[in-house]
């Protein structure tokens, strides 16, 4: 990949610079870059960092909306749930999902069967393109026996049986957004971490580019393009540009428990009855399992502090466990349960700012200039993970149009993401482990291509040409060091979080052995040229992550 080289940005106009490196804006430079235009993606900390990080990772084919009677999200979510297990088959996978069923007039057996026989009907062509490994079954319902041998801990749970459904993982929603941005870098695209932008270029009314600062130089730069996509959410500089009220954003907290226990064997939909301070009883979370440990959520409360304040008070952690204990009998979740506790902030409406928040129900797309702001703003108000790609598209579609820039055809939907051009899926699982049988246990080679996809290719020479680097970092059981040489010559690591969290997927359940974090930062140090003082702060930082489970 290209350096790290602001200079050379300087020298040319781009079509477009997108501002933000969560999934909004990774997907946005993708389908920019991917149509032909040229392209800065602009992050001022690392590329999906914060909300995009922290989710149940479920990618949702829009049952949920069955129940709005809003069909056109419902078909939205089922064509983007489609494109990501096409386009990203060893990031995204099929999860089965659960809900207990009730002898009420809407939870009863045979209305949930006759309501998930029309979401049959109409997410019809679910499967279309997909292989066969990635497909989703169709919904139904199933007796208690049934379900009490799937999940035998709901034994003691008052239900008539379970209405279940299929929606996809994201196993590692990290790689995913790091797979976008990658992909607009094969395009062309520059992309830059710890990029935070400082200011709007304007002249007559319209946008002439932004000032960039390079938090590595300490310099900043002017990047000129007529066209600045704004994907920062809740970091969003320019609503002061507009004369519209509306675009001051509210935001809510969303919170996500890793639990260091495997509850339950697919995706379960349980209510709380537990009536919080701020979050109420009656309310459904979901119990995911995550590689061999489990997500619980998600719990909404009021965003009162600023963006840069995102994780959850004492009280409301709290408060997540009573809830979460509160839907079973017998269950128990301790605060030493916890392994990692996730946070973000999503678009919320204004409301009580002492209740329970509650969510936007679309994604916005806005022209600032119907607003009373400049010609060339764009700002985007992201949702949902799943349908990020199909907002992204929307949106090079408008700025194509009022920009009067000619672009290519989107082929975003279609077109393998980074590491993603697998094939048949299966055949190439079971191909990659027997050519490497030899030096590889079957485990090791899994885990590859679920991290890496096709890029396993490019890790596996980097130890044809040197086979110390398939010795094991220190302190884990299946990480190559190859792993590190690779994300470092490819995937724009900066910090030892970086590269523990985002890139090689260790930390997701918990902070890392210290002998992998010390192997780790000297790694960094030697390649970077930190000296000590940079590497304690980067250890420093790396484990005030997981101060709030200490």
């Amino acid at each position: 990949m290209t350096p790290r080289d602001f200079d050379a940005l300087q020298t040319k106009r781009f079509d477009t610079v997108v501002v933000g490196g969560g999934i909004y804006g990774a997907t946005m430079a993708w389908e920019a870059a991917s149509r032909g235009w040229s392209v800065a993606l602009l992050e001022k900390q690392d590329f999906g960092h914060a909300t995009s990080a922290n989710s149940l990772k479920i990618i949702h084919g829009g049952i949920r909306y069955l129940q709005q009677l809003d069909m056109g999200r419902l078909r939205e979510s089922v064509r983007e749930r489609r494109a990501l297990l096409r386009i990203a088959p060893h990031l995204v996978a099929p999860l089965q999902c659960l809900f207990p069923t009730q002898n009420t007039l809407t939870e009863n057996r045979v209305t949930v069967e006759a309501a998930f026989q029309l979401y049959n009907a109409l997410s019809r062509d679910r499967n279309q393109d997909l292989d066969a490994s990635r497909h989703i079954p169709c919904a139904g319902t199933m007796s208690r026996k049934k379900m009490q041998e799937i999940a035998p801990a709901l034994k003691t749970l008052d239900c008539t049986g379970a209405g279940y459904w299929y929606d996809a993982q994201a196993h590692n929603t990290e790689r995913l957004v790091l797979s976008f941005v990658c992909s607009a870098i094969t395009e062309g695209a520059a992309a830059f971490n710890y990029a935070p932008v400082k200011a709007l270029l304007k002249n007559d009314e319209k946008v002439q580019g932004v000032v960039v600062h390079d938090r590595l130089s300490n310099k900043c730069y002017e990047i000129r393009s007529d066209a600045i996509i704004d994907c920062t959410g809740p970091w969003a500089k320019w609503h002061s540009e507009t004369n519209d009220k509306n675009f001051q954003p509210v935001f809510a907290k969303a919170v996500n428990l890793v639990v260091k226990k495997s509850l339950f064997p697919c995706a379960l939909a349980l209510k709380t009855a537990h009536e919080g301070l701020s979050v109420s009883s009656g309310r459904q979370l979901f119990f995911v399992p995550w590689r061999g440990s489990s997500l619980v959520g998600t719990w909404y409360f009021p965003a009162t502090e600023g963006p840069e304040h995102v994780d959850p008070t004492k009280q409301e952690l709290n408060e997540c466990l009573e809830q979460a204990n509160s839907v079973l009998p017998g269950m128990k979740i301790d605060r030493k349960d916890i392994a990692v506790v996730h946070a973000g902030l999503l678009p919320a409406e204004a409301e009580n700012p002492q209740a329970a928040p509650r969510l936007k129900s679309k994604a916005r797309i806005a022209d600032a200039s119907r607003h009373g702001g400049p010609k060339g703003l764009f700002f985007v108000q992201g949702i949902k993970f799943t349908t990020a790609r199909a907002v992204a598209e929307a949106t090079i579609d408008l700025v194509s149009h009022r920009q009067k820039k000619n672009i290519r055809p989107s082929e975003t939907a279609f077109r393998p993401l980074y590491g993603g051009n697998l094939g048949k899926v299966e055949a190439y699982y079971r191909e990659k482990k027997k050519a490497c049988s030899a030096y590889l246990p079957e485990h090791g080679i899994t885990r590859l291509i679920d991290l890496y996809g096709t890029n396993i290719d490019v890790i596996l020479a980097y130890i044809d040409r040197n086979a110390a680097l398939a010795h094991l970092v220190p302190g884990t059981t299946a990480v190559l060091r190859a792993e590190l040489v690779y994300v470092l010559e490819h995937e724009r690591v900066v910090t030892l979080s970086d590269l523990l969290l985002r890139r090689i997927d260790l930390g997701a359940l918990g902070l890392p052995d210290q002998k992998t974090i010390e192997f780790c930062a000297a790694f960094l140090a030697k390649h970077l040229g930190w000296d000590k003082q940079t590497q304690l702060e980067n250890i420093k930082s790396l484990t005030d992550r997981y101060e709030l489970v200490h």
